[in-house]
């Protein structure tokens, strides 16, 4: 950490966090409390594709007041493995963070530290472990971006009359429209030092004004809010 460009104010990153203060990675207590802890947080369990859809299929309503609870007991490691493995590459692999190297770089943190100690036929293991999960990760937001685009939008607003065999067949072109998209986003992250900037910029502008609407939805009352609610937070007897 010392070698890398924040040098010793890397080490202390929760320094200098009051308003106006000197912090290493110019954060400040508001903006972590209310701005990530609050607003991004919840607003990631409100209005992520795939944890509402999942809500949104459960049998029950118990069921589906139990999913981000599941749900949420797993992703307390998640600060783990993300910390852990660059601080262990940092110490082990040479010329981490520093070199020029694409192996080298913060991103690469895990990938940096299986080249270093796996043999080959492990190394081949644990690539395809990676894979698979990156697998299962797109498998489920493309199925819920896949439902939201045909059932919530398409056929709520544009067509409500079309037969099941229509939907279907939107519903594919939506999804190979939307991978499309997904890969061209995929040049505009690789112009971001890190991909943490990157995916809380965008939190910020989707994740937040989303969980506002949904947020008024719930609380508030007339046609604009009841419009909102039903389609942020319709049930599951009502997809039927």
């Amino acid at each position: 950490m010392k070698q890398s460009p924040l040098k010793e104010q890397g080490l202390h990153a929760w320094e200098g966090m009051g308003i106006g203060g000197d912090n290493p990675i110019g954060a400040d207590w508001v903006a972590t409390v209310f701005g990530l802890g609050f607003v991004l947080s919840f607003g990631y369990w409100r209005t992520n594709f795939a944890e509402v859809q999942r809500a949104l299929s459960a049998k029950d309503m118990n069921a589906a007041q139990r999913t981000p609870l599941i749900g949420a007991f797993p992703k307390l490691f998640i600060p783990l493995l993300v910390v852990i493995p660059g601080l262990v590459a940092l110490v082990t692999v040479k010329g981490f963070g520093t070199g020029s190297a694409d192996i080298q770089q913060y991103n690469n943190a895990i990938p940096a530290i299986m080249a270093e100690y796996l043999p080959n036929g492990m190394l081949g293991l644990a690539i395809t472990a990676l894979i698979a999960s990156f697998m299962a990760g797109v498998a489920a937001n493309v199925s819920a971006f896949n439902t939201v685009v045909t059932y919530d939008l398409y056929q709520d607003y544009i067509r409500d009359d079309a037969e099941d065999r229509h939907y279907i067949s939107f519903g594919l072109i939506a999804t190979v429209v939307g991978i499309l998209i997904s890969i061209g986003t995929a040049f505009i992250a690789k112009g971001y030092e890190n991909i943490m900037n990157y995916v809380q910029l965008l939190f910020s502008f989707f994740n937040a004004p989303l969980f506002a609407t949904s947020s008024s939805a719930c609380s508030g009352s007339g046609p604009r809010a009841g419009a909102a609610s039903r389609t942020w937070w319709r049930e599951p007897s009502a997809r039927s």
